[in-house]
């Protein structure tokens, strides 16, 4: 069953090693100079978590997906989408 909770600091390190997995799809088509490596870091993901709420979509208990919400105004914009390789494809 996939479940969505928000994302605490705690488990900012699982987040980020998502993301950057995640991220690593990047390299079938863009350029290399244009890849991030990583993607995000851990200090960066506590910056962004400042203006928006990080959220985790679990299967069982295990951390399948990530994705940012920032409120901007009367606007809610969804940021950062990530899902694990290994559960791409399965309706995360």
């Amino acid at each position: 069953m996939l479940t969505m909770r928000t994302l605490t600091h705690e488990e900012r390190d699982a987040a980020v090693r998502l993301i950057n997995a995640a991220a690593g799809w990047y390299a079938e088509f863009l350029p290399p100079e244009e890849v991030p490596d990583p993607e995000m870091t851990s200090e960066q993901w506590s910056v962004e978590a400042r203006r928006m709420t990080w959220y985790g979509a679990y299967a069982d208990e295990e951390l399948v997906g990530v994705i940012g919400l920032e409120f901007v105004e009367d606007v809610a914009l969804l940021r950062h989408w990530y899902v694990d390789p290994a559960s791409q494809r399965r309706g995360v």
